[in-house]
């Protein structure tokens, strides 16, 4: 019968997402896990040149979707203290979600790529002239599968994880004038 069948395909779903869920669980809890452990080799990281090596790195894309990426990078901003290449892949994700929140926006698709400092840390801050974020979603977007993008979901979670092992933070704050800016901050290596 009809209702049987429609039984079976929708638990043959709700299976296939079950799976889907803890993968990704398990995915965010390696990370976490990883980032965590003292012997990854910590070193000094630039973190300007992280940022000119994602952007490289999805320029092409970006300009498949007539995104342009700006890069506003600070003079003599000073090192961090961290993991390079988790470091590299948190301004990746960051940039990534920003190019997939412009993909349905008319107008001016860009995203500006800042690098800043003060006294005490140094910042990074992905821009997007996107929709915004709902003010409903709020902080569950760091939640894994916290997403209204396609996709996993797990990007932003990770992210946090690899910052808040860093001893830094990341949020994010709506634009003035649209869109949305996620920053990140870390403790600046003293000389």
């Amino acid at each position: 019968p009809q209702g049987e069948s429609d039984r079976s395909q929708i638990n043959t779903w709700l299976e296939a997402i079950n799976a889907q869920a803890k993968r990704a669980s398990e995915t965010v809890r390696r990370v976490r896990q990883f980032v965590q452990k003292s012997e990854h080799p910590r070193g000094p990281v630039n973190l300007n040149q992280l940022a000119g090596e994602v952007a490289a790195l999805l320029r092409h894309e970006a300009q498949a979707q007539n995104i342009v990426i700006v890069l506003q990078l600070a003079e003599d901003l000073p090192p961090v203290q961290g993991v390079g290449a988790l470091l590299e892949q948190v301004v990746f994700n960051l940039v990534r979600n920003a190019m997939d929140a412009l993909q349905q926006q008319p107008g001016e698709r860009r995203i500006v790529l800042i690098t800043a400092f003060d006294a005490e840390r140094v910042y990074v801050k992905v821009s997007d002239t996107g929709a915004g974020i709902d003010p409903a979603r709020g902080e569950h977007i760091f939640d894994s599968f916290g997403t209204t993008q396609a996709g996993s979901g797990i990007g932003l979670a990770i992210s946090r994880s690899i910052i808040e092992a860093h001893a830094g933070t990341l949020g994010y704050v709506a634009n003035p004038e649209g869109g949305t800016t996620f920053m990140f901050s870390l403790e600046r290596e003293t000389a």
